[in-house]
């Protein structure tokens, strides 16, 4: 599997998922929750679209200090989680569901390009179980 086409692919479902996901906690939850779904997904969409960025110039050009980006990326988007979560007034549960959607996405991608799986052997012989 080649993790570059994964990384974009999971980046652009969570683009195909965020926005009805956002459009449905409108019309479902109240506006605190429906703004802590939309930060969750923006947060989540712009961490991947970051990660897509990183591992694409990394793999071309940067690849010996490949992991020296991956540490402060994930020191910015623990701070701006914490700071998005004290600051702004929306639901900490509607961030954690847009949040999640990466879950979603990456489950979604691995099920779509996983192998097939080998069927069962069969046993001709009645000694064997």
């Amino acid at each position: 599997m080649n993790l570059d086409n994964f990384v974009a692919r999971v980046e652009r479902r969570n683009y195909a998922l965020g926005g009805p996901m956002v459009l449905l906690s409108l019309l479902a939850g109240s506006q605190r929750f429906s703004l802590g779904v939309a930060v969750g997904v923006a947060v989540t969409c712009a961490n991947f679209a970051f990660l897509a960025r990183i591992r694409t110039t990394t793999a071309q050009e940067l690849s010996a200090k490949r992991l020296a980006w991956l540490m402060p990326k994930l020191v910015l988007l623990i701070l701006f989680t914490l700071g998005a979560l004290l600051l702004i007034p929306m639901s900490p549960l509607g961030f954690g569901l847009g949040y999640l959607l990466f879950a979603f996405s990456i489950f979604i991608e691995l099920a779509r390009t996983a192998p097939p799986a080998l069927p069962a052997p069969i046993h001709t012989s009645p000694n064997q179980p």
